[in-house]
């Protein structure tokens, strides 16, 4: 698979209870993939979308993730996707889910 994208990941490292503190950011090589659906009155909104990161990518589920285009939206399910051929992993998927400020990804 090929990564022409570029993203943000910021490593989970605590929460006290009222925020969360992230590691040091680094960028990453990535491949960014949405769906999208017009609704009735022709407007265009996001309803999935997912992150392809090469193996051996260091992400968690509380991990923040910036797009290229600013936005974080919230991780809701990491998978390892292997290669049929030798079942070893190909690369990481990260099933993104919706951000709630602005009712899309």
């Amino acid at each position: 698979m090929d990564f022409p994208h570029i993203c943000l990941i910021e490593q989970y490292v605590s929460n006290d209870g009222f925020s969360s503190t992230y590691g040091t950011p680094f960028t990453s090589e990535c491949f960014y993939k949405e769906a999208m659906e017009q609704n009735d009155s022709s407007s265009i909104r996001i309803v999935s979308a997912w992150i392809a990161f090469p193996e051996g990518t260091q992400i968690h589920m509380n991990s923040r993730i910036t797009l290229a285009d600013g936005e974080r939206p919230p991780i809701r399910k990491i998978v390892s996707v292997n290669r049929p051929s030798d079942d070893e992993v190909e690369y990481i998927k990260v099933i993104l889910g919706e951000n709630s400020e602005k009712g899309g990804i």
